[in-house]
């Protein structure tokens, strides 16, 4: 998509998605098949930065590579659990000091 402003032309890209199922495929293309990433990029249209990106995520865990919009490993659903609790216990700490400080400065 092209758009003019001014006498400049300025070009808007629009971001591709792709679902699990065509990046799983893209993948045993390269893997299994013994295509070249240079070839599959080629074929699909999809550059060969995010084929290594791609294949890279798929190497290390292939089961949970690609979870998608809002679609957490169980890992990160974890660290981010442990992250709103971390919170909280630092927000009643701090409660806490300040109640600390209030009551010995009334007893003086």
């Amino acid at each position: 998509m092209i758009k003019l402003k001014g006498s400049k032309m300025e070009e808007k890209r629009i971001r591709q998605r792709y679902d699990r199922d065509f990046k799983v495929s893209a993948m045993k293309l390269i893997l299994e098949k013994h295509q070249s990433v240079s070839k599959v990029s080629r074929d699909l249209g999809v550059s060969q930065n995010t084929l290594h990106l791609w294949k890279r995520s798929f190497l290390e865990d292939s089961r949970n590579c690609f979870p998608g919009n809002g679609k957490v490993t169980e890992h990160e659903a974890e660290v981010r659990r442990l992250k709103q609790e971390l919170s909280l216990v630092k927000e009643e700490r701090d409660i806490l000091k300040k109640a600390v400080g209030i009551f010995s400065e009334t007893r003086r």
